[in-house]
């Protein structure tokens, strides 16, 4: 059966309509239009039978057509109209007025091109023949006419009715008296009141009235007429945010042709977003925008283009190096290609003042298993050097790991200059496994946060032994690391003071090593290293190799001492620790006993242990509310199934808690992307 071939190129073409490429669309329904003409009869009844169409299309008619053969016919028609090809586009929609003379959308469309032909009188008779036919076929045949393109249709007729035949003006006459002078007065038609909303406006009125408009509103605005172009282009406000989201090749170009028309008045702009429709389209449309876009000033960029390589880009970047010049925070969607590894950052060789970089890599289409970067420190060549990195404050690089086997611009990191950097944040990449992974943290002595999740390969291990051997700097007051594998344990060596743990985390307000393989010593000998009073934040959720006890357990690692664990930290001000191993009410007891220490504490994420149930949480906030003499601002629970609604609704009218979250039916904290690209991406 050919069947199935033909609706998935049925599909494709529509796909191809709706990105505006009308000419590969445009051959692919005649294509389908071929092929459907080539079924035999017998085929082509069993299609219309299992389909449960009758035999014809048409009552009159003793011809058999394929089911799609009417669709292929209007379809090939709009794509000729499309193209402007009006003498091929009036063709297709006769023969399927042929197939089908009560077809009212094939009457609007041969009307329409007749009226664009300057034809009025023949695409009026063709409405009336079009209006008449549908009654007829519906009266005595029972076709059931579609209403909204019969009324368009009606509508229509009576349009060109109007301008066809003119209605005949009646003369009137008039009795004159005898010895009586008559004057004739023209009425005059009472004069238009006009209000004009716009232009009556003050000036410091205006940016409140249309500041909420969207890119497309406010250009349609300004495109009413001369006055309310001049209204709207005297405030410069207007124009320094435009958003164009799923947008296509077509819209772009029409903005760019729009922006050089306001170049000289406004040749800046505060933020610029653009999504694609149709990511085929996104190389021809980032070509256009950096081509167009000459003399162009951009503070913020924001570019969600999939599938627009980091090659291509840094070809269309390096014809506008004024706009690049100009920007100081970017984010991008894009597909890594190069052949060449070390030359990632090539795109971004003009962007000397950025200070925020986000970097999304959604497919990787380069050679994998590419060997490590190694570092010569006799022998750098220049070229590696990102130059243009020096200004850079917060860089992210997020990966979709199901798609990129490799580290992206790891050469850029590695070699990165002198720099100020506080933000630096790396998930989803792959890690190769070798004893210096982390080397390149030397270059960034100024991090005040530091964030690794998901990256395969990077190990937790590995990483405490660089900030143990080696002082990175002393600023850094967020630290996560996420694993992507959680099979190892780590236990960290006996404290002393030749390391440089307490000189690298003097200033930690946040610690985050939820899903990673720490154990319970290996914490509790990190935290030593921490200074009391600044710790505000921890987040010990999902961690196999931690087990909460009373007590530490020099023959089971697993065990965390919760008294000498919290009694450390009397500032903490956020506990989260969802999915935690076998936390269950006796070991919610250790916690009603610590809370002398959470005079601060100002939330609590227990979400996903399921054996916790409502008393505990009840006793544990009704403890706090009675030590502190006011109740806790954030309690969640989502997950834990056996905390009833009774419980919840019971904590909200004592008023222990001010705001509580409870979602029964959430599985997991990997599932809603905690631990995932499209997390980092929304953020």
């Amino acid at each position: 059966m050919e069947e199935e071939p033909l609706v998935k190129a049925l599909k494709l073409g529509a796909t191809f309509y709706r990105a505006e490429n009308y000419g590969r669309a445009l051959e692919l329904f005649r294509r389908c239009l071929q092929l459907a003409k080539s079924y035999p009869e017998q085929e082509l009844i069993k299609l219309r039978a299992r389909l449960k169409l009758p035999k014809y299309n048409c009552p009159r008619s003793d011809k058999i057509y394929h089911p799609h053969y009417v669709q292929l016919l209007d379809n090939v028609a709009v794509c000729y109209e499309k193209l402007s090809d009006l003498s091929k586009a009036l063709e297709y929609t006769k023969r399927l007025i042929k197939v089908e003379p009560f077809n009212a959308k094939a009457y609007v469309r041969l009307q329409r091109i007749l009226q664009r032909n300057d034809k009025l009188e023949e695409a009026h008779n063709i409405c009336r023949r079009g209006v008449s036919n549908c009654r007829k076929f519906q009266e005595r045949y029972g076709i059931v006419i579609p209403s909204k393109p019969f009324e368009v249709l009606q509508r229509c007729e009576k349009s060109l009715r109007e301008k066809v035949e003119p209605l005949e003006q009646v003369n009137k006459k008039h009795i004159i008296e005898p010895d009586m002078l008559v004057v004739e007065t023209k009425k005059r038609k009472p004069e238009g009141i006009y209000l004009d909303i716009i232009s009556g406006l003050p000036p410091e009125l205006l940016p409140l009235i249309v500041g909420g408009f969207t890119s497309k509103e406010l250009i349609e605005v300004a495109l009413v007429c001369k006055r309310w172009w001049d209204c709207v282009f005297s405030q410069p406000r207007l124009f320094q945010r435009i958003a164009i989201n799923n947008g296509t090749y077509r819209k772009l170009n029409k903005f760019c042709d729009f922006a050089k028309r306001i170049r000289d008045r406004h040749g800046s702009l505060d933020l610029f977003k653009y999504s694609s429709r149709t990511p085929v389209d996104d190389p021809r449309c980032m070509e256009a925008f950096w081509t167009k876009l000459q003399g162009y000033k951009c503070r913020r960029l924001i570019l969600s283009i999939p599938r627009c390589t980091t090659d291509q880009l840094a070809q269309f970047m390096s014809r506008n190096t004024h706009l690049c010049g100009s920007l100081q925070e970017m984010s991008l969607v894009v597909s890594l290609s190069s052949s060449k590894p070390d030359f990632d950052a090539d795109m971004l060789n003009h962007c000397e003042n950025l200070k925020r970089l986000e970097i999304i890599v959604s497919s990787c289409t380069s050679p994998s298993h590419i060997p490590e970067l190694s570092r010569s420190p006799s022998f750098i060549e220049t070229k590696l050097i990102p130059t243009w990195a020096s200004n850079l404050q917060s860089l992210s690089i997020c990966c979709d790991s199901a798609r990129v086997d490799r580290f992206p611009f790891l050469t850029m990191i590695s070699y990165f200059p002198s720099n100020r950097m506080e933000r630096l944040c790396i998930t989803g990449v792959t890690f190769n496994q070798i004893a210096n992974q982390f080397d390149w943290l030397s270059n960034f002595r100024h991090l005040k946060e530091l964030w690794f999740e998901d990256n395969e390969g990077a190990s937790l291990a590995v990483f405490l032994q660089v900030l143990r051997d080696y002082p990175l700097g002393n600023r850094l007051e967020k630290l996560t690391f996420r694993e992507y594998s959680t099979l190892n344990n780590v236990h960290l060596e006996p404290t002393s003071e030749s390391y440089f743990y307490t000189y690298n985390l003097q200033n930690l307000k946040s610690l985050d090593l939820m899903g990673s393989s720490i154990s319970g010593k290996g914490l509790q000998r990190l935290i030593s290293y921490l200074q009391p009073s600044n710790f505000r934040r921890i987040n010990i959720g999902y961690c196999p190799h931690i087990r909460l006890e009373r007590y530490q357990n020099d023959s089971d690692p697993s065990y965390l001492s919760a008294t000498s664990f919290f009694i450390r930290f009397p500032y903490l001000q956020e506990l989260i620790i969802p999915q935690f191993g076998a936390l269950d009410d006796s070991k919610m007891k250790l916690l009603f006993e610590q809370s002398t220490n959470w005079y601060h504490l100002r939330k609590i994420d227990l979400s996903l242990n399921p054996s916790i149930t409502g008393v505990s949480i009840y006793e544990l906030l009704k403890t706090l509310l009675d030590l502190r003499g006011y109740p806790l601002e954030h309690l969640i629970i989502d997950g834990c199934l056996s905390i009833s609604h009774v419980t919840v609704n019971m904590i909200r009218n004592k008023g222990l808690a001010s705001q509580i979250n409870c979602t029964y039916e959430k599985d997991t904290w990997r599932k809603f992307g905690v631990n995932s690209l499209r997390y980092h991406a929304n953020k």
